[in-house]
């Protein structure tokens, strides 16, 4: 799990769904789409 705090949440959007993100995850051996989630001040996360 990453989670990376962002300023503005198009900004975090257009990141997730940018050619360099899927290079890079490409070139780390990511081999299926990744689950992504935008998450708001307040939100909990179990892990």
């Amino acid at each position: 799990m990453i989670l990376l705090d962002w300023d503005d949440l198009e900004r975090a959007r257009l990141f997730a769904n940018s050619d360099d993100l899927r290079e890079t995850m490409e070139q780390a051996g990511v081999t299926d789409q990744p689950d992504i989630f935008f998450l708001e001040d307040g939100d909990r996360i179990s892990v």
